[in-house]
Parts: structure tokens; sequence; C-alpha cells
């Protein structure tokens, strides 16, 4: 008796996609990085804060073009004074006061990016090259993780993105590749989003846009299964008939 080969369901696979494949997501850790925020601030920081806060009373009105940054509405601002991270939250949107020399400014885009998976030819479990590629939409959701946590959060995620297409399609035959391209989605964006989580990314969604057979691959296939009808006598000089029986 013959079974149809059924299609592994991606609402199921989303609940379970947060399994990784190729580490072990309870190791890591929340923030590489080890603020200090919370650690009151020195004599020595507290003396420059006055003199600078003196110094900008005496240029007045000249130091106010100084202290000041307009935000848009896209835009947190990441302020670190003589080193360390502010307290309070990212600031923005719009304007910001600043003080010279003690404050460094780095500026984060919250909107929602995207990055190409450049096509990959990928080795199936049942042995087979497939061509893949896709592209990933993400935002930052964390301003501070993503200035701190990590270099560049959009290389990271890149990266990431590009071997976690590898691994996790190496784990599946061809055929369910090919019938459920939602269910290869589904599963890289449910591992991305974990994984870039500490980084302060949002992985939003993942596409798949096109999964195939190489050519060279897929002639072989189809040599094979016009063999195959031949020898079963369902073949004719290139068309297909019903098997003949005496």
């Amino acid at each position: 008796m013959n079974t149809k080969p059924t299609t592994p369901d991606p609402a199921l696979l989303a609940q379970s996609s947060s399994v990784n494949v190729f580490h072990d997501e309870s190791i890591l850790p929340q923030r590489n990085v080890k603020t200090s925020e919370s650690v009151p601030p020195s004599c020595a920081e507290k003396t420059l804060f006055v003199l600078s806060m003196i110094l900008i009373v005496l240029a007045l009105p000249w130091s106010i073009f100084c202290c000041l940054r307009v935000m848009s509405e896209y835009e947190r601002a990441v302020i670190l004074r003589l080193g360390r991270l502010r307290p309070k939250p990212p600031r923005g949107p719009g304007v910001i006061f600043l003080v010279p020399c003690l404050d460094d400014i780095f500026v984060v885009d919250i909107r929602t990016r995207s990055f190409d998976l450049d096509r990959q030819e990928i080795l199936t479990r049942d042995m087979v090259t497939i061509s893949i590629d896709g592209v990933v939409y993400y935002s930052i959701k964390s301003p501070f993780d993503a200035m701190l946590q990590v270099y560049d959060p959009e290389e990271a995620t890149e990266k990431l993105a590009m071997t976690t297409l590898r691994n996790v399609a190496g784990t599946h035959k061809l055929m369910d590749l090919l019938s459920s391209k939602e269910y290869l989605s589904n599963q890289i964006e449910g591992i991305l989003y974990n994984s870039t989580e500490p980084w302060g990314v949002r992985v939003e969604r993942v596409e798949i846009l096109q999964a195939q057979i190489l050519t060279a691959i897929f002639n072989i296939y189809a040599i094979k299964a016009e063999n195959l009808l031949l020898g079963k006598g369902y073949m004719r000089r290139g068309k297909l008939c019903l098997p003949v029986t005496y």
C-alpha cells in the first residue's frame, strides 16, 4: 500500500522553531558587556561635570548651539558620559541636551531594514544539492544592546542567517524543502529571533525566494525517471502510453 508523503505543518514547526541546530542557546549570555549605568559617578566625574556646566553658562548663548541635538522620529540616541552609559533610556525623538567634551552620542536607526541571503548550494539530508536564496527583515529593538553588545549588528545578523540557512536546510529532505518554503522560513526565523535577542535585534520576517535543484542534477533525475518508465513500458518514443499486457 502506497502512502502519500506528508509535508510538516508550519504551525507545529513555528512552536518548536526555537530549537537551535548548531549551538546550545542556553549558554548564550544575555549581555556580553557588563555596563555600569547603575554605578554612582566618581568624584572626578562630578567635578568635570560641574566645570563643564559652568563653562556652558559663561559661554551663553553661543554654547547652547553645541549642546542641542535634534533626533528624528526613527532615531534613538545612546549617550556615553566619560565612557559610562547614561542610566536613562535611549533619547529621542526631539531635542536632546548634550554636555560638550563629556558626552559621546551614538545614533541608532530603529526602522525595519533588510538584507539578502546570497544563493547557496546546500546538500540536503537525502544527499541532493539544492540552490536556495532569500531575504531577512529585521529592526533594532534595544539601541543599548545593539550599540554595546555587538560590534556590527547588521553584519553579525547576516552571517548568522547564512549559517543558519545552511544548517537548517541540511537537516531536511529535498521534497520537504521544495513543497513548503514557508516551513523552512518559519524555522530559520525562530532560530534567528532567539539568537539575536541579546544583540538588541528583532528578526521580523524571513522569506525564502527560491529553492530549486541544480540544472545538472535535475537532468540526471529526469533521465533516471525516463529510463524507469521505459523499463515498465509506460513510455514509447518520448510519448506516454499505457503498459502493454499480453
